[in-house]
Order: C-alpha cells, then structure tokens, then sequence
C-alpha cells in the first residue's frame, strides 16, 4: 500500500487498524537472482509520521477494514450494484439498479479495475488497458533471496531454487510472491 493509501486510512482513523497486519516495504530491487540487483529503488517520500509504503496481504486489509466497519457500527450491503452516484447539499447519493439509493457523506470507489464509481465521477478517464504484469501474490517460501522485510526482491525462477518456469517471482520480507503475467487484454 503507498503512502498516499496509507494517509487516506489515516484521514478516516484506519491507519493503525492495517498497521500491524503487514510490514513497512521501503525498496525493490529487480535481479536475476543474483548477488548484484539489476535495478534497486525506493517507494519515495515517507508521511510526515515516517510512514512509508507498506505490504499487506489483500484479504488481511479487508478483513481489517470490514471488522472495523462492523465495530463502528457502518451498516454493509453486499449484492447492490451502483448506477448513479450525484453530488448533493452534505454529501452523495448513491443510486443502484434495484432503484433503491442510499446518502453518505462520501463515496469511496474501491470497485476494481473496472470501477463503477470513476466512470460516474469521470465519464471521460481512461479505460483499463493492458499491462505485462496483472496481478501478484504472496506465499511462504523465498527464491534464492535474503531480503530483508524492508525491500521486495524480485528474480527469475531460474533462479530460484526449484526452477519450473520462467515466472518472475519476488521474497518481500520473508514471503515469496509470484506475478501473474498476461496475455490477455482489458475490455471495456
């Protein structure tokens, strides 16, 4: 999570909710496993606190934000699919496909890739498009690195020492993870 995610949490009183449930991440480095990197850099500027990025399982900060939903008493639907969304005296409305609408303060878009939400706001962003690197992953294991929690380090799978394909994969404080390289193109 970047420090600019990071600072939003904390504008809503979450940061320490997620703080223990990750490890602070202040470099990459990219190599072929290697004990020189190919390229080493950092994720830029820390929060005024000294916060910088930091890496957390996907399920942990959901889990960790939906238990603090819950625990300040913010009511959740699931299976509303928003259709409209209009600035108004206060707040926004939020209108979804079964007709039914719901007013808040603010709209928070955390829709995915293809968001609902800043197509409402911005009928005019640009739409998803495709990218070598879709998505990764993180599970228990290395690839030949002794990275530190501080720094992601990315290698080959040649590598790594079980080789069984050309997969890039990365150790980010202890964890192995492995990028999901696509073929496949974004659709509108």
């Amino acid at each position: 999570m970047a420090v600019n995610g990071i600072a939003a949490l904390g504008a809503l009183d979450l940061q320490a909710v997620v703080r223990d449930k990750g490890f602070a991440t202040t470099k990459m480095s990219i190599g072929m496993g290697g004990k020189k990197p190919m390229a080493e850099f950092g994720f830029g500027a820390a929060l005024p606190d000294g916060t910088g990025t930091h890496t957390i399982r996907r399920a942990d900060l959901y889990d960790s934000l939906r238990d603090e939903a819950v625990r300040r008493g913010v009511p959740t639907e699931y299976g509303k699919r928003l259709v409209a969304a209009a600035p108004e005296a206060g707040g926004v409305t939020a209108t979804f496909a079964d007709g039914s609408t719901a007013h808040a303060d603010l709209l928070i878009g955390a829709d995915g890739l293809r968001s609902t939400v800043r197509t409402i706001i911005d009928p005019g962003a640009p739409p998803p498009r495709y990218v070598p690197l879709l998505n990764t992953g993180a599970t228990p294991g290395g690839c030949g690195s002794t990275s530190s929690p501080a720094r992601c380090t990315w290698c080959s799978d040649a590598a790594a020492s079980t080789p069984t394909s050309s997969t890039p994969t990365a150790t980010c404080g202890g964890s192995r993870t492995r990028a999901s390289l696509g073929s496949r193109h974004a659709k509108n």
